[in-house]
């Protein structure tokens, strides 16, 4: 009994003991009909090969990435089958060409099977072989993959910048520490940070610190205290003995009063605030018109105070201030300084007492050494010691008496007397009676002894 050939393989003959396989590049008919001629062999379609001479039921298919195209006899090898071109796909077998790659989309080597999708940064945009993308310029950033069109690539956001072009993201300005400011950033450079310049400040750290913000403003009579490259300082009034007048320079400190003059109230805002000190007195910056020291002058509106030049010795005394009980007369030294003014400021004088003897009514107790009487006989009745009353009108220095005077005997008395000094300066008063003698008014003199 005899078999059917297989699929692959066919015998035009009658009981053969095999079959004849179909040639390279062909495969067998695969309708189930044995084969009985080498019309059961057909050729490969296109995008299939058959390598082999064995008799296949069927071809192969080219791979995926790659196509065949055409038939005949480079059918029957591998080689057959190409790979797709840079810019185009294959993602099945057996495919007789290549697709190009989509928009958005690229194949940068032969024999791609799934085109790749764009980078972030990236784009592709229409059909075509794209074997790349188009990167986003410098100053933009795309950061979703697969885009289409220039329109996905989106300029930098304030603050941010793209430094190359192809990036999916755009990086912070750089960030400047307080005080400080970033010049010059844009959309592709973090730009530099610098200081501030004079009477700008910043006072936090960040990449947005695009400029530095001006010191706060101060009104006439204030000036601004505490500024600095980071703070914007606070507005102060002028101290005294300064001022600061509308329209000054911005940010200037108050201007201190001229020589010789001052400013007695805080905050005042014009120099004509400042009047000149009075003579005999000289303008300190801070502590106002302050007096000359003894032995110095000064004009009004002086910054400081002059030597008085003094001549030698003084001049004559004065009068007196009474004319009993005690007073004091004064004398003044030499002034060689030429002003009236100075004059005035540079006396000094010199005062000593005058005139102490008591006025009368005054009552001082005086003791007696010698007391002699004398009547009218010429008897002497010899010394005695006793205190007596004294009333009577001042004496000079330098002389003393006592008064002669009746007594209820008949007799004259004479006494001579001294007080003692200490008890009358102090001005003590004590009245005796002295009711033997009765006596009534006697003359003091401090110091006398006989």
């Amino acid at each position: 009994m005899t078999a059917a050939c297989p699929a692959g393989k066919y015998q035009p003959k009658a009981c053969q003991a095999s079959c004849v396989a179909c040639p390279k590049g062909t495969h067998g008919d695969a309708t189930g009909v044995p084969g009985t001629s080498a019309a059961h062999c057909v050729q490969c379609a296109a995008g299939q090969f058959q390598p082999t001479d064995l008799g296949e039921a069927a071809c192969k298919e080219c791979a995926k990435g790659t196509f065949g195209a055409g038939v005949g006899v480079a059918q029957t090898h591998y080689s057959y089958c190409q790979d797709c071109a840079a810019g185009a796909e294959q993602q099945r077998r057996g495919r007789t060409a290549c697709e190009n790659c989509a928009a958005g989309r690229f194949a940068d080597q032969p024999g791609t099977i799934r085109c790749h999708a764009c980078a972030a940064g990236q784009f592709s945009e229409g059909l075509g072989e794209r074997t790349g993308c188009t990167a986003c310029p410098a100053g933009t950033s795309n950061p979703t993959t697969a885009q289409v069109a220039p329109s996905s690539c989106a300029v930098c956001a304030a603050g941010r910048y793209a430094p190359s072009a192809g990036r999916g993201t755009c990086l912070p300005w750089a960030v400047c520490n307080a005080g400080n400011f970033n010049r010059d950033p844009s959309t592709t450079a973090p730009g530099q940070c610098e200081a501030c310049p004079a009477g700008k400040y910043q006072g936090s750290a960040t990449e947005n610190a695009e400029r530095c913000f001006e010191w706060s403003y101060c009104a006439a009579g204030q000036m601004l205290a505490g500024q600095g490259a980071t703070l914007a300082g606070e507005c102060v009034r002028c101290a005294a003995g300064r001022y600061r007048a509308e329209g000054a320079p911005a940010h200037s400190a108050c201007a201190a009063c001229a020589a010789g003059r001052f400013a007695a109230a805080a905050g005042s805002e014009s120099a004509s605030a400042c009047t000149a000190c009075a003579a005999g007195t000289f303008a300190s910056p801070t502590a106002g018109c302050v007096p000359c020291a003894d032995g110095e002058h000064s004009a009004a509106g002086a910054a400081a105070c002059a030597a008085c030049e003094f001549g030698a010795g003084w001049h004559p005394w004065g009068g007196c201030s009474k004319t009993c009980g005690g007073g004091t007369k004064q004398h003044r030294r030499v002034v060689v300084t030429a002003s009236a003014a100075a004059q005035a400021q540079c006396a000094q004088t010199e005062s000593s007492t005058c005139h102490v003897n008591p006025c009368e009514g005054t009552r001082v107790l005086c003791k007696h050494t010698k007391c002699s009487y004398s009547h009218k006989d010429g008897a002497d009745f010899g010394a005695k010691r006793f205190a007596i009353q004294v009333s009577h009108h001042h004496v000079d220095a330098g002389q003393h008496h006592c008064k002669r005077y009746a007594s209820a005997d008949g007799m004259t008395h004479e006494c001579h007397c001294y007080c003692w000094g200490a008890a009358a300066e102090a001005g003590l008063t004590e009245e005796i009676e002295d009711a033997t003698w009765g006596m009534s008014a006697m003359s003091v003199l401090r110091g006398g002894n006989d």
